[in-house]
């Protein structure tokens, strides 16, 4: 997984196999896993402020499985990268803002970070 954004665009990508299938990039732009919704599968908290579900942005709601639709993003993929580009206003974040980031393939144990693992912190550029 890689990250790296302009003044005005945050871009994600995955690299792997068999990634023609639904997947979720769970953002935590508050840095609190506390808040924000904690995917099943990750021992430790992930705190998703915002899920990017194939193409489509959703805002967490509160509790739970809650999701407000937000729109379609600039979205592609074939069987072994994803790409997407995402406004950073659309996600509350500046650039040199940090945030934690994981990925979810197809509802499965397909994930970055690992089970186990904590989302990594990302920095964006200035």
């Amino acid at each position: 997984m890689s990250v790296t954004n302009n003044g005005t665009t945050l871009y994600l990508c995955v690299k792997g196999t068999g990634l023609n299938v639904l997947g979720q990039f769970f953002l935590n732009t508050d840095n609190n896993t506390g808040t924000g919704y904690n995917a099943a599968g990750w021992t430790n908290p992930s705190g998703g402020d915002y899920m990017l579900e194939n193409a489509n942005l959703y805002d967490h709601g509160g509790s739970g499985w809650s999701w407000t639709p937000l729109g379609a993003m600039t979205f592609v993929r074939n069987d072994t990268v994803i790409e997407a580009a995402v406004p950073l206003a659309s996600v509350g974040l500046a650039p040199g803002a940090q945030f934690r980031l994981g990925y979810i393939k197809n509802n499965t144990t397909d994930r970055l970070p690992a089970a186990t693992g904590t989302f990594p912190t990302v920095t964006l550029l200035n």
